[in-house]
Order: C-alpha cells, then structure tokens, then sequence
C-alpha cells in the first residue's frame, strides 16, 4: 500500500471515519472519497502525504476545520470538498484550486466555511459558483463585513456612469460638422438606409433602442 499513486473509492458505502493510517502511503497523490457515508474529521496526519495532488470527499458527513497541515502540502492542486458539514476558515487556498461550502443559500444566511481565494463555492441546495464569475470577489478589498453591498452599488454605479459618459461624447462628436460630412457627405442617412430600417422591423428590444439612438444621431 505504501507504494500505491491513486486511491479512488467513492461510491462504494464506506461508513466511519477516515483512517489516519492513510497518511502513510507517502507516494499517494490521488485520493477519492466522494459520496460514502464518511463522519468525522480529515485526518491532521494527512498534512504527511507529501505528493497528494488531488484529494476529494464531496458528499459525505465530515465535520470540523480544515487542517492548515493539508493545505500547507506544496503539490496540493485540487481540493474538493463540498456538502459535508465542515466549518471555519480555509487558508491558502492561492494556489490550490479549492472547491467547498463557502456559499449562500436562501436558507442560510452564513457560509459553512470561509474561504478568501476559493475557486467554486457551493450552497446547501446543491448549487455551485465559479467565484471568477462574481463582483466583487471575496479576495476584493471591497468585501468587508457588513460593507461589501455598500461598495458593490458604488463600483456598479461607477461603471454605468462611465457607460453614459462615453455615450454623451458620442453624441456629440457625431453633431460635429467634419464629422456628419464623412462618408460621401452623410453618415446619418448612409446608416439608416441600411441599418434603421432591418432593426425597425426585428422583434428584438435591443434593435429597436439601436435604431432610435441611430435617429437622434
């Protein structure tokens, strides 16, 4: 056993605790537990599997924090851990790709675990995010207890004001003399011969509002 790279049991009704006899297997880099009837806590000896790259234990019952020894190993590169019932704080999680339950639910209004760097939070309704896909992140100096939808509104409303500054200079250049002269004299009718009307007759909501801002150009 000591000698063995890959462990993959999941799916095969294991019930009990993980054995911290696992931690001597120091050539282990693949371990899978995923979907048994697993309980208690990762084991702190695990923080010994020197080589683990990849361990997940998704959907079991384990419980507790994870252990900072584990998350210390230096060729770590995939931590899956979501819908057990893990609580505290996931450290350096930089440079692993870390997938657990650090998100919300309409039933939970506090995250199992935190997680600052995480790459997928996962709810209690089986429902996962890719965090890359969120404003502002969770790493953001805008997330702080209590401020984060505060700086969330100001950082929208920044860039909608942006939208419609470059929208208004827009405009404006287009009234210019020089630049209603290009195109064989004029740019408006060129556009709308060829344009207004197409966008006119589409059902779509984003056409129309094209084809009147074309208008008042």
């Amino acid at each position: 056993m000591k000698e063995l790279k890959e462990l993959r049991l999941s799916r095969n009704l294991i019930e009990g605790s993980i054995p911290s006899e696992m931690s001597n297997m120091n050539k282990l880099e693949v371990l899978r537990l995923d979907d048994n009837s697993l309980f208690g806590s990762i084991p702190v000896k695990f923080g010994n599997l020197s080589r683990l790259k990849f361990f997940s234990a998704s959907y079991n019952d384990l419980m507790g924090s994870i252990p900072e020894a584990v998350m210390n190993l230096s060729n770590l590169e995939v931590f899956y851990i979501p819908f057990n019932d893990f609580s505290g704080t996931i450290s350096k999680t930089y440079e692993v790709e870390v997938t657990a339950d650090c998100g919300l639910s309409p039933k939970a209004t506090d995250p199992k675990v935190t997680c600052e760097n995480c790459a997928v939070c996962c709810n209690d309704d089986k429902e996962c995010i890719e965090l890359d896909r969120t404003l502002p992140k969770p790493s953001s100096p805008f997330v702080k207890e209590g401020k984060n939808l505060f700086f969330e509104m100001v950082v929208l409303l920044l860039i909608a004001g942006g939208c419609c500054c470059i929208g208004f200079i827009f405009v404006g250049v287009t009234q210019l003399p020089w630049f209603r002269n290009l195109n064989d004299g004029n740019i408006l009718s060129n556009f709308q011969k060829e344009s207004v009307n197409r966008f006119l007759l589409s059902r779509n909501f984003v056409a129309y509002l094209i084809a009147i801002f074309s208008n008042i150009i």
